[in-house]
């Protein structure tokens, strides 16, 4: 993360409503384009990742427009932590 920039790790995940979701626990980088893909949330039973293209990130929290607290329950779980397959990418996505 530059420097110029928020480091969203620790900060609250907002829902479109602006209910507090959980925390981001981790950004996702691709690493041969140089760009973070995903940010990793902490929803306190699991954690969940978001496309980038889907937050919005402020000085101290993180706004997910595209969906509300309870649609968070089925956002797809990973099979392997730290890792993801393309089948798992176009779920999430």
């Amino acid at each position: 993360v530059s420097e110029h920039d928020p480091d969203p790790r620790g900060m609250t995940v907002l829902d479109a409503d602006g209910d507090s979701v959980g925390t981001v626990r981790e950004l996702w980088l691709d690493a041969p384009e140089m760009v973070f893909r995903y940010l990793e949330v902490d929803l306190g039973s699991r954690t969940a990742l978001v496309p980038m293209t889907f937050c919005r990130i402020t000085r101290d929290s993180v706004k997910v427009h595209a969906l509300l607290a309870h649609q968070w329950a089925d956002v797809p779980a990973l099979r392997a932590p730290g890792e993801i397959t393309l089948d798992e990418e176009e779920r999430i996505a």
